[in-house]
């Protein structure tokens, strides 16, 4: 919960995160898996995403369109 909490108050608006399981409603799910790695994206970021790509259950991607320019946000998890 504390995770949705600060995607809410706007401090951050990409969160990765690794071994959960659980969805809360406030938060808009943009690819779920049952990979070892996920991430959360705020709101009004949701709408820029333009590619998911798990690359192994380990490590995923994201792509964004933010002012025109191209963001590449990475996650790994190694047990």
């Amino acid at each position: 919960m504390k995770l949705v909490k600060t995607l809410h108050s706007h401090i951050t608006s990409i969160i990765c995160i690794q071994e959960t399981e659980w969805v809360d409603s406030k938060v808009r799910i943009i690819n779920r898996t049952r990979n070892k790695v996920g991430m959360m994206v705020s709101e009004k970021l949701v709408d820029q995403v333009v590619e998911i790509r798990h690359k192994t259950h380990h490590i995923m991607s994201i792509k964004l369109v933010v002012c025109s320019e191209i963001l590449t946000v990475a996650s790994a998890y190694t047990p």
